[in-house]
């Protein structure tokens, strides 16, 4: 009975201040809205009008007009009354008053002192158990530390206590916090009404954020409205309350409102937030400074100023602000510029125990801007930030990583198994989703990979819904192929550049280059350098590599230092050595060669790679490429074992190059999964290894299904077939993919040939436009084993071919005509496709056409020539010497040396070496030319410079 008599008495005593609150803050309204009236062209609108053009315009889209310097002075930066750092945690002497101040100073951070989180949790422990006026605050700020990893191990159900016991001392801030918590889920409640009931209840005490809060919650899909335009009635609530806020001087509310604006992806809301942020800043908020950075650094409501932003975060260090410190250097080492005055803004960081700048520091000796590492000091780096926080996920798992592959420090796999074990004991969606990942680096359970990521995924992180995009995708029966395409969009939509490139490749396969290039671009605009390069090559390609002055600032941006430039510079590479960019194999070589440093395991394969595709393909690679990517193979790159497997089997070592033969297969490599020495022993532990990683390559699903079946276990025909349709599904998503499966299945390279499921794969790569696909049916409709013959349906492909310039698909139509078929019928068919071919156009099957007529048609003989004549005329050089021969022989109807020997010239004009050695014997017999012994030299010396053997 005691205890609600205080309840009802302490709910009297809020819902008076409410009042008291509501009435101040209505007068102020009510005197404002008239002056605005008053200054009005017209008469005020009535109250729908009103509601309609405040939803129009926008509520609080702009601060209100006040005397912000006196209201909102620059703070000063203040000193803390005693070094705490020093304190035993026992009594003192200090105000609990002090002391809270003290431990606000701490929290922040700065360059009087260094944050420090943990003393801070220490502090406020010490206030809170004490009975004083500054309790109940203690109690607030230290449930918020309760719930923040830096601090320590969290504990919300103990956050959640002391908020309610600051608000029952009337602490009105632990109400705002409360409501935050519940409806942001950091708190669970089994009353779905606890969100509103503590913003409600701070709103009525006339807290602005509170009232912003309501506004936001009740524009979530599926919550249930209070009453009709529950949204803007707070959100007006929020303005009624504002300007008496800052008058009290409540600065920081300017920044909350930015905030509240940023949130929404309306460019008009961002507009509003940066001028929120704006007014703010120009008072030398640090805070307010750092956001407007932001919106100028992402063109968000801004137009993009990179030296804004960076102007505005250099201003904001030097108003204290530790966090600008290092999201100065962070924008620095982005660029790529000013490295030197980086790393100063990271020491002051990291003198002031800024986890973000040790973390920033570790990854610029790692080499992610520069593209040089200095793995020793990233290690070093990581020790000190590892004596900072309690539960750092970020710093365990590169920690973990060093030891993994042995990058600074020896490699130590248990020591990495033990962090990760740490990790995993931090309830969090990052640390979710890193030990997902190193349960399918290490193989070892994918099922419980798939359920962090969920986890994760579920909390909203991009990275997570990537992984379980790619599950999806690529594991036999995770999915259907439109759930994993769904999941794929959805994490494309939250951000994840990897899913955007795939999605961009997938269009492009399906022949929509608008959407490709939509996902493109939103992945460049995010600074994705791979994006970048393939958007350049898809811009290339329709240039037909002319050029372009989009492709030349892509290729620019790809490869300047700054984040992501090894990515970057890498694919720039690659993109080189395969034509698909204007470049040489020396641009290649001199990009991977400035990255040789970096240590980089993608590097060290694609040097080795494109080592071996050069002249010296047959040599072994040098000591310093191969100590390369033998490092990138112990790391577990699995084409990085493959080649250091064909070495040690260039200098003889069988166990060596067995040994990796077999790792490789274990992590699914396609090459080894062909040539790893099999054994009933190692085919089971490939099989166990790779049914807990994630292969994506069509190529290697299919030998992993064929592996089941030689097996031939219980269930494994089952297992394998499952194999076999996962890598033709994969395999639909690129034409090339579909042929190779197609190929493999028609040939038996995947055991015993299976020609319905190859004729199944080229007729879909066919039908979508791979025309050597349309060849290889054609020729398994004809001739495969067991299959029905259709010889139409091939004339019809081998005819779509040949339209399609596959010059192979002529000479098919040719032998079609021919041996090929059984019928005087077929035969005409045949004739007829090549025919048409040739009068579309096509210089060789004219040539074609025409010597079927020739030299088999006696009837059509005038008209094979004419073809025959037309294909020349038409610049083909082996029709110009098959009309030589024609009128040397007298077929073309009349025998002419002369006309014989022009053609041969024409053909030696072009620089056929054959043609060349026949013209100079022509010049030196005079047949059909007048002899000329000099010329003939001269023609015979051509010959030979072209490669004609005499």
């Amino acid at each position: 009975m005691i205890g609600k008599t205080k309840e009802v008495g302490l709910k009297f005593r809020l819902l008076s201040t409410a009042m008291s609150a509501m009435l101040v803050v209505g007068a102020t309204y009510s005197t404002n809205h008239r002056a605005r009236a008053e200054q009005s062209e017209g008469p005020p609108p009535s109250t729908g009008e009103a509601s309609a053009a405040s939803s129009e315009r926008g509520l609080l889209s702009e601060p209100p007009q006040l005397d912000y310097a006196t209201l909102c002075p620059t703070p000063e930066a203040t000193e803390v009354s005693r070094d705490w750092t020093v304190w035993d945690g026992g009594e003192t002497v200090a105000e609990p008053g002090q002391m809270l101040a003290d431990a606000r100073i701490y929290a922040e951070g700065g360059l009087v002192v260094a944050r420090n989180k943990p003393l801070v949790r220490r502090m406020l422990e010490h206030i809170a158990s004490r009975l004083s006026v500054a309790t109940p605050e203690a109690k607030r700020q230290l449930a918020l530390l309760l719930i923040d990893p830096e601090a320590g191990k969290t504990d919300p159900e103990r956050a959640e206590a002391l908020l309610k016991e600051a608000l029952a001392s009337q602490n009105m801030g632990a109400s705002l916090s409360l409501g935050r918590l519940y409806r942001t889920g950091v708190f669970q409640s089994t009353d779905p009404l606890a969100a509103p009931h503590y913003l409600n209840l701070a709103a009525g005490l006339g807290d602005p954020r509170a009232a912003l809060e309501l506004a936001e919650y009740y524009a979530t899909p599926g919550v249930a409205q209070p009453f009709p335009g529950a949204q803007e009635h707070f959100r007006a609530l929020a303005m009624i309350s504002a300007q008496p806020a800052i008058v009290r001087g409540d600065c920081g509310l300017l920044v909350d409102i930015g905030d509240f604006f940023a949130a929404s992806p309306s460019p008009a809301d961002q507009k509003t937030a940066a001028a929120w942020y704006e007014t703010s800043a120009n008072m030398g908020n640090p805070s307010a400074e750092m956001r407007l950075a932001r919106q100028y650094q992402e063109g968000r409501g801004l137009p993009k100023n990179e030296t804004k932003a960076l102007e505005l975060l250099q201003s904001a260090a030097a108003h204290g602000s530790i966090d600008a410190y290092t999201a100065t250097a962070r924008l620095q080492l982005q660029a790529g510029r000013d490295i030197d005055d980086a790393l100063d803004y990271l020491d002051v960081g990291r003198t002031s125990r800024d986890l973000s700048a040790y973390l920033l520091t570790a990854r610029f000796y790692r080499g992610d801007f520069t593209g040089q590492a200095n793995f020793e000091k990233m290690v070093a780096t990581l020790d000190e930030a590892a004596t900072l926080s309690a539960a750092s996920v970020t710093v365990l798992v590169d920690q973990a990583y060093a030891y993994l592959e042995g990058r600074g420090v020896p490699a130590d796999e248990a020591k990495a198994d033990a962090l990760f074990e740490r990790i995993a004991q931090i309830d969090t969606p990052e640390a979710q989703l890193e030990v997902g990942r190193y349960m399918l680096r290490r193989g070892t359970d994918i099922e419980a990979a798939k359920y962090n990521f969920s986890a994760a995924g579920a909390a909203g992180d991009s990275s997570a819904l990537g992984e379980l995009a790619e599950i999806m995708r690529c594991v036999p029966g995770a999915a259907t192929e439109a759930e994993a395409l769904a999941a794929e969009q959805v994490a494309a939509e939250a951000g994840n550049l990897i899913s955007m490139r795939r999605l961009a490749r997938l269009a492009l396969e399906a022949g929509d280059e608008p959407s490709a290039r939509r996902w493109l671009d939103q992945a460049t605009m995010m600074g994705d350098r791979l994006a970048m390069v393939e958007l350049a090559t898809v811009l290339s390609e329709k240039g037909r590599g002319k050029p372009d002055e989009r492709v030349d600032q892509l290729v620019r941006l790809a490869g300047l230092l700054g984040e992501g430039v090894v990515d970057g510079r890498l694919a720039l590479a690659k993109a080189y050595h395969r034509g698909e960019l204007i470049g040489t194999d020396a641009d290649a070589s001199s990009l991977l060669t400035a990255l040789a440093e970096s240590g980089d395991d993608g590097v060290a394969v694609e040097m080795a790679t494109q080592f071996q595709s050069s002249d010296a393909a047959d040599r072994p690679l040098t000591k310093d490429l191969f100590d390369f990517v033998s490092r990138a193979a112990e790391h577990g790159n699995p084409d990085a074992m493959v080649i250091v497997a064909k070495q040690k089997g260039r200098e003889g070592d069988k166990t060596g190059e067995a040994d990796w033969l077999l790792k490789a297969a274990q992590h699914g490599q396609e090459e080894a999964l062909v040539t790893f020495a099999k054994s009933d022993e190692t085919r089971d532990s490939v099989l166990a290894s790779v049914s807990n990683r994630v292969v994506c390559d069509p190529m290697a699903l299919a030998r992993i299904g064929t592996l089941y079946f030689e097996r031939g276990k219980g269930g494994d025909s089952a297992v394998g077939e499952t194999y076999l349709r996962q890598a033709e599904r994969l395999a639909a998503e690129r034409l090339s993919s579909l042929y190779r499966l197609g190929k493999a299945f028609a040939s038996g390279e995947l055991g015993t040939a299976d020609l319905d499921r190859a004729i199944s794969l080229f007729h879909e790569a066919a039908g979508r436009g791979h025309m050597r696909a349309a060849i290889e049916l054609a020729s398994l409709l004809t001739g495969g084993k067991g299959v029905d013959r259709r010889f139409d349906e091939a004339v019809g492909w081998l005819q779509a071919a040949g339209m399609a310039g596959e010059e192979k698909a002529v000479r098919e139509l040719v032998s079609y005509s021919g041996y090929v078929a059984r019928t005087p019928d077929e035969r005409r068919k045949a004739l007829r496709a090549l025919q048409d071919i040739a009068a579309s156009g096509r210089s060789d099957a004219m040539l074609a056409f025409g010597s079927v007529l020739a030299a088999s048609e006696p009837k059509r003989l005038e008209e094979g020539i004419g073809f025959i004549r037309r294909s020349a005329e038409d610049g083909n050089v082996d029709a110009m010497k098959a009309l030589s021969r024609l009128y040397a022989s007298g077929l073309a109807g009349s025998i002419s040396a002369e006309e014989s020997t022009r053609w041969t010239r024409l053909a030696a004009e072009q620089g056929d070496p054959e043609a060349m050695f026949q013209y100079a014997l022509a010049l030196d017999l005079g047949f059909g030319v007048e002899a000329d012994r000099q010329a003939a030299s001269l023609w015979h010396e051509k010959a030979r410079e072209n490669g004609f053997i005499q």
